[in-house]
């Protein structure tokens, strides 16, 4: 909220307070939109100053208070000057078979990140940003680069892992840049054909990314990124062991990123939305230990948000099941809690 003089204000503001006048009587209680008869009102008790709610203080959720705020502002103002420096350095490689520029994405991020407190932070940020529709296979690249710091910090990586994992994440997409938009993004299912066509952009990855020297680790996260534990991925059907450790990473990372991600077509998935899904392919599809740290990190920062479950009703986020982290304890409106673990058939649909 912010204090400003009657003559400041103007008609579509909030009050902040309960405007008394020199009786110790209420003359315009809290939350009222101002008008021209409040304005007359306040001036006949001469009222000098009120409180009124800023914008931050409208947002009717948590995700609107935090696009509000000042700091994502911030954050929002130099991821888009920073996206075009990465899309240019991007391109020259795709259009001109030019080595990838590694020391300036390294750059790109530290500039990013450089006002982010913390990686739970940084993924809410991620989720509000705004993204162009023609631009989202260089946003995903760019966001899975910066989600990798994270994960990377959550898994206990050390320093130079993390940032060969950032690198992973900053290029391990890039054969997607040659293939056509409008099945990249195709809403609907892909057709066998179509679906080959994708699938092959780990090759073109690999041939894109020749003359840029690499750790081995960056390589095989390129090539393997789409392998599954069980031997369902491609290209070449690897399972488990055979998997590097960045690949197995930057797999969640990927699948992450495209769930939380907004689109034209559908809104973001929430968290526990994507908790959920990918608990149920724990040691399936994605490495089972990575996976536990990762999203006990991720429900655990729901802890004390409003969600809303599929019968309509409401809860405060209390307590976190380890053993279904999808499902939490929520405290409702009466101070009841409800056990979501001993509830599957009522999913967290939103979170507020």
């Amino acid at each position: 909220m912010k204090a400003v003089t009657r003559l400041q204000l103007k008609e579509g503001m909030v009050i902040a307070e309960d405007v008394l006048n020199y009786k110790n009587e209420l003359i315009v209680p809290i939350n009222t939109t101002v008008n021209q008869g409040i304005i007359a009102l306040l001036a006949s008790n001469s009222i000098m100053v009120v409180k009124v709610k800023e914008e931050i203080d409208l947002g009717k959720t948590r995700f609107e208070k935090l696009k509000a705020s000042d700091d994502f502002h911030i954050f929002e103002t130099r991821y888009k000057q920073c996206f075009i420096k990465y899309k240019e350095i991007m391109m020259e490689c795709v259009d001109k078979g030019a080595a990838v520029d590694i020391p300036a994405l390294m750059n790109i991020y530290d500039l990013i990140m450089s006002n982010i407190r913390t990686g739970e932070e940084l993924l809410d940020y991620l989720t509000i940003l705004s993204s162009n529709e023609d631009e989202l296979t260089h946003s995903h690249c760019l966001n899975s680069a910066l989600i990798a710091g994270v994960f990377g910090l959550w898994l206990g990586y050390g320093n130079e892992d993390i940032q060969t994992l950032i690198q992973a994440g900053f290029v391990y997409d890039i054969g997607k840049l040659r293939l056509p938009y409008r099945i990249l993004w195709k809403p609907d299912k892909l057709t066998e054909a179509e679906y080959s066509l994708v699938k092959h952009h780990t090759y073109l990855s690999e041939d894109m990314l020749k003359r840029t020297p690499l750790n081995d680790h960056v390589i095989k996260a390129v090539a393997q990124h789409h392998e599954r534990i069980d031997g369902s991925g491609y290209p070449d059907g690897l399972t488990d062991k055979e998997i590097d450790p960045f690949a197995k990473c930057i797999a969640i990372i990927d699948s992450y990123e495209a769930m939380t991600s907004p689109r034209a077509y559908r809104e973001p998935k929430n968290a526990f939305q994507v908790i959920d899904i990918l608990e149920n392919q724990k040691n399936k599809k994605y490495d089972g230990k990575m996976l536990e740290i990762i999203l006990t990190k991720i429900a655990s920062s729901q802890l004390g948000l409003v969600a809303k479950i599929k019968d309509g009703r409401l809860g405060i986020v209390t307590r976190i099941n380890r053993n279904a982290l999808s499902k939490p304890v929520l405290t409702l409106d009466d101070r009841t809690p409800l056990d979501l673990s001993k509830m599957p058939w009522l999913p967290i649909e939103h979170i507020m």
